[in-house]
C-alpha cells in the first residue's frame, strides 16, 4: 500500500513540480509518505509531528522541511493536497470531508472558504462546546444566589470594593457582574 501512496504523490499531475516554488524547498515525498498508515476507516493517518491544542487534544500533523540550516514546518494534510492538485489559491483552507485531523489523504479532503470550513463543521454537529456559563463552569468562585446579592448590594449604594471584600473577589468582577459583562444570564 506505501508504494501506491508514494505513487500518487509523486504523480501529482505536474502539481508537485510547483510545490518548491510555492514552499521555497524540495519536499522528499518518500520521507512525507513513510510518515502515513493507512486506518481501517480508509483514512491515511498522519504519524509524524502533531500539533496539540490548548486543551491537549491531538490536532494537525506537521512536516519539516529542511534547506540548509532553516527549517519550515508545512500542515501535512496542506501538503499532501499541494503534492496533488498544486499550490492552494488564496483564502481557501483545506478541509476534511471524513473529520479526521490527521488524515492526509487527498480524496478525503476539498478546498473551501474557513466559513465553509466552519458551516461543514456545524452540520456535522461538531465543534459545539457546551456553555459552561456561571456555576457550571470549572472555575466557578460563585453561584446565582451570590450573584444576586452583589447586584442588590450594589443597587444599596455600597461600593464595589466593600462588595468584592464580602466576596472575596475584586471590585473589577463586581463592576462586571452588576454592569451585566459577567453572569449575563442571571436577572
Amino acid at each position: 500500500m506505501s508504494g501506491l501512496v508514494v505513487d500518487l504523490f509523486a504523480g501529482g499531475g505536474g502539481a508537485s513540480t510547483g510545490i518548491e516554488a510555492a514552499l521555497g524547498r524540495p519536499v522528499d515525498i518518500a520521507e512525507f509518505c513513510s510518515r502515513i498508515r493507512v486506518a481501517e476507516s480508509g483514512c491515511w493517518e498522519w504519524t509524524g509531528s502533531r500539533g496539540k491544542r490548548p486543551d491537549g487534544s491531538v490536532s494537525y500533523g506537521t512536516f519539516s522541511m529542511k534547506r540548509g540550516r532553516r527549517t519550515r514546518n508545512v500542515l501535512a494534510h496542506r501538503l499532501a493536497w499541494m503534492l496533488v492538485h498544486g499550490a492552494i489559491p488564496d483564502g481557501q483552507v483545506v478541509c476534511h470531508r471524513c473529520d479526521n485531523v490527521l488524515c492526509v489523504r487527498p480524496d478525503h479532503l476539498f478546498l473551501g472558504t474557513q466559513a465553509q470550513n466552519l458551516a461543514d463543521m456545524r452540520a456535522k454537529g461538531r465543534g459545539a462546546v457546551p456553555s459552561l456559563k456561571g456555576e457550571r463552569h470549572p472555575q466557578a468562585k460563585l453561584d446565582e444566589t451570590t450573584v444576586r446579592s452583589i447586584r442588590r448590594l450594589r443597587a444599596k449604594g455600597l461600593t464595589f470594593a466593600a462588595i468584592g471584600e464580602r466576596f472575596g473577589i475584586t471590585a473589577g468582577t463586581c463592576h462586571a457582574i452588576t454592569s451585566g459583562r459577567l453572569w449575563s444570564h442571571v436577572q
